[in-house]
């Protein structure tokens, strides 16, 4: 419930005591994971982590957080001046599945449907029919704990984030009443498939994904499990999930 980098006032209240004790906890070799991706001689490159890193000794084995209670129960609203501001923005934001959980990959195909192009639902009414909107993105962002389903919009010159909440709203009432299509579901998984192995072609990504998935799931070679919870998506199994997760009442 505080920000990851934490707060000002808890950094200058810090002592020396506290940053070594902090480190001693989570920085040893039980709790990391070392990828190690690219042309390399594995006998050759084994030896040389021996070298490095075997003399560092293991610590106690760390016991992070593996559940937090968040909900919102009713819609909060937060308004934000700044006087030399010249756009207006509006940010809207759900609290969703962690990352891997059922739902996540959902709201990942959902995110295409709503704004991975200029056909998509919202940017086809923000941007291109009302025009109330110079750009609009829509996104799950995964972690470990909970994720957050996140809808940002510049409002074009002349209109304000209450006309765009407002259209928002429209286009996703329709959504959560009607549902997504096959046909919808279909080219956005077929357009996240391409991505991800697009991805793949850089060795840090692949690096990446190898440290997430082994520190996440125990297991560095999911990534056939992660690309099947993208293909196994459907429209109805993704309709249930905005029923359930994204209710304008509650954001």
């Amino acid at each position: 419930h505080v920000p990851t980098i934490g707060k000002h006032e808890d950094i200058e209240a810090a002592t020396l005591d506290d940053v070594h004790e902090f480190f001693k906890t989570w920085y040893v070799p039980n709790n990391a994971t070392l990828s190690i991706v690219g042309d390399f001689d594995p006998d050759e490159t084994k030896a040389l982590v021996d070298k490095y890193f075997s003399t560092i000794p293991r610590g106690p084995q760390p016991e992070p957080i593996l559940s937090a209670e968040a909900r919102l129960d009713t819609e909060k609203v937060v308004r934000e001046i700044e006087p030399k501001g010249t756009e207006e923005k509006v940010w809207i934001a759900w609290i969703t599945p962690a990352l891997y959980e059922e739902g996540d990959a959902e709201l990942d195909i959902v995110s295409d449907l709503l704004a991975g192009g200029k056909d998509s639902r919202l940017y086809s009414r923000l941007v291109k029919e009302t025009k109330l909107a110079r750009s609009v993105e829509a996104y799950q962002y995964s972690a470990r704990l909970h994720g957050q389903y996140i809808i940002e919009a510049v409002a074009s010159s002349g209109h304000t984030t209450d006309e765009l909440v407002a259209e928002i709203d429209s286009v996703l009432q329709e959504l959560l009443e009607s549902g997504p299509t096959a046909d919808e579901i279909e080219r956005a998984k077929v357009g996240w498939e391409v991505n991800f192995y697009q991805g793949l072609q850089s060795i840090s990504t692949k690096a990446n994904r190898l440290s997430s998935y082994n520190t996440m799931t125990g297991d560095p070679g999911y990534i056939s499990t992660d690309l099947a919870r993208y293909q196994g998506v459907t429209a109805e199994g993704a309709h249930s999930i905005l029923k359930e997760w994204l209710p304008l009442d509650r954001r």
